[in-house]
């Protein structure tokens, strides 16, 4: 560790000669990183875990702080950064403009996957204290709770079976595609046909199995930007965002091409697999409520006429 004698030391640390000695056996032993950086932007003393964290094993001090952190980067050790070569000299520019400013703070991650909590403490006389603490622990636990929160959010706008989203993120998401700046928005409630007596014939699984079969092929169907949801049971609802009247009847067409049967092992031979659907596209100024009420409407009119089939609100039902 380099040590520098008392007259190059900064101001600060000298006015007071009887703290100098505690200070410096402070920073010395404890378990931040700290280095002295001189107004010519010199490192000219560390301690010993800013050796181990922030230098190159053959770095010698004083040794200038662009040089540094052009090494760490070049050797990959260090502070982690993408590129291999940075503008070391933008950089440093930018730092004296923060400097300008007072104390600051800010995280850094390392190429080790260690964090830490970095500290620059500009004083009046030009120099630049850095302290560097590992929040390593922290930023995992960080990462856990971020993780749990994801998946605790995945789980409560999905629906567990069909990995679709669920009634109530189905609901919200109309809502915002309703309010959204987006050329119109149409919607379609899809219901299985006769897939009680699926279940009740053949149970449960296969049931289950009949809804995860529908589910795929119906995803080869839809637009990129369409979503299909299922809001429980047999029942479905497509977000046709961008979606205008005068498009539902191509779109229904394409919905209601002939779908392949599913298997299951536990049955012999094939389930046929159709649905009736009701389509409706969303007039000025209409609520979802009121949307929502016409594509069910349309639903009962495509079972009446005898399932299997596609209607439009107000218009011919599809077959």
């Amino acid at each position: 560790m380099f040590s520098f004698p008392l007259d190059t030391a900064p101001q600060a640390f000298i006015a007071n000669p009887a703290l100098v000695a505690p200070l410096l056996r402070t920073l010395t032993h404890g378990s931040v990183a700290a280095g002295l950086v001189d107004p010519q932007e010199m490192i000219c003393w560390t301690n010993p875990v800013f050796d181990t964290l922030l230098l190159p094993p053959d770095a010698v001090l004083p040794v200038p702080m662009g040089k540094l952190i052009e090494a760490n980067v070049n050797r990959g050790h260090g502070v982690s950064v993408t590129e291999a070569h940075i503008d070391v000299e933008a950089y440093l520019a930018r730092l004296r403009d923060r400097l300008r400013k007072g104390p600051f703070s800010f995280p850094v991650d390392q190429k080790s996957g260690a964090w830490l909590w970095m500290t620059h403490m500009p004083m009046a006389d030009g120099w630049n204290l850095i302290l560097a603490a590992d929040i390593t622990p922290l930023k995992s636990s960080e990462l856990a709770l971020r993780v749990a929160h994801d998946r605790t959010l995945h789980a409560s706008r999905t629906d567990p079976l069909t990995e679709l989203p669920n009634r109530r993120y189905a609901m919200e998401m109309a809502e915002h595609l309703l309010h959204a700046d987006i050329r119109g928005l149409s919607l379609a409630v899809l219901d299985l046909d006769w897939f009680k007596e699926v279940n009740d014939q053949h149970g449960h699984q296969v049931g289950d199995e009949f809804l995860c079969h529908f589910t795929r092929e119906m995803a080869h169907r839809v637009r990129d930007r369409d979503r299909l949801c299922r809001l429980g049971g047999d029942e479905f609802l497509l977000l046709l965002p961008g979606a205008q009247i005068s498009d539902l009847a191509l779109l229904a067409r394409r919905l209601h091409e002939k779908l392949p049967p599913a298997t299951h092992p536990a049955v012999p031979g094939e389930l046929p697999v159709s649905f009736s659907a009701g389509l409706a596209a969303c007039r000025p100024d209409e609520d979802l409520d009121s949307l929502l009420r016409r594509a069910d409407r349309a639903l009962y009119a495509a079972k009446r006429a005898g399932r299997g089939r596609v209607v439009i609100d107000g218009l011919t039902p599809e077959h």
